[in-house]
């Protein structure tokens, strides 16, 4: 049986001063989750508590203290998920979470459904320059699933604040990219940077016999040349999105 879910998505163009109105518009329009646009990095957190904040108190109740967030960093600014986790009943849905983590599945755009890493264009780039591998603002994405007693179905929320350009109409290449997209149809359910986080200490530790008897006795902080030889290997995990177990 399918379940209806309003989805809303809202460019707050760095205002911090209209929770009251996106609350009571949630409210009006009967908003299951919200993608607020532009968020500020240095807000990720205050913008979206202070929205709960208003939901939370609005007259008549709607779905009173049951309200949940989550900001993905997308380049110089974060795409902010609110949505309602209720208890299991007709038409509820809740986040997916990973695996391992626990944490809600959410993140940057990174794989076409061919599983090719794909490249957003950036305000200034010209036709002539695509394809190519501009690092421009990525789509986010959120993965959900129903929560209704019958068979699990899954659905993701995309959403994606093209470059502007009147010139050019780059944003319209964004828009492309952005509907082939893979995490349209199934995204990670394995978090493999807390993974590979949480084997840090003893990965430095087994790295202690190959790397000492690699790097002379006079060099010091042989410490912290295995340290940060794990780290820079977290760091390339976190930034090829390194693929997990997939869910469709």
């Amino acid at each position: 049986m399918a379940i209806q879910i309003q989805l809303m998505s809202w460019n707050i163009q760095k205002k911090t001063t209209n929770a009251p109105f996106i609350a009571k518009l949630m409210s009006k329009y009967q908003i299951d989750i919200c993608a607020l646009l532009e968020v500020p990095k240095k807000d990720e957190f205050t913008i979206p508590c202070q929205i709960k904040s208003q939901l939370d108190n609005l007259t008549p109740a709607y779905h009173k203290n049951n309200w949940r967030s989550k900001s993905v960093d997308v380049g110089n600014e974060c795409v902010t998920y609110i949505w309602h986790e209720d208890p299991l009943a007709v038409n509820k849905f809740k986040a997916s979470v990973y695996t391992n983590s626990h944490d809600v599945i959410a993140g940057k755009v990174v794989k076409n459904i061919n599983n090719d890493k794909i490249y957003f264009p950036t305000t200034g780039i010209s036709w002539a320059g695509l394809p190519g591998k501009p690092n421009g603002r990525r789509p986010s994405f959120m993965a959900f699933e129903t929560n209704d007693g019958a068979a699990i179905r899954r659905f993701t929320f995309l959403d994606i604040h093209a470059p502007f350009n009147t010139d050019t109409s780059i944003q319209s290449y964004s828009a492309h990219l952005y509907a082939s997209s893979r995490e349209i149809y199934k995204v990670e359910t394995l978090d493999v940077v807390s993974a590979a986080s949480a084997v840090k200490s003893n990965a430095i530790v087994h790295m202690k016999s190959k790397v000492d008897s690699l790097v002379p006795t006079a060099v010091a902080n042989r410490d912290k040349t295995r340290t940060a030889a794990v780290d820079a290997v977290i760091k390339t995990i976190q930034e090829s999105h390194t693929e997990g177990n997939t869910l469709v």
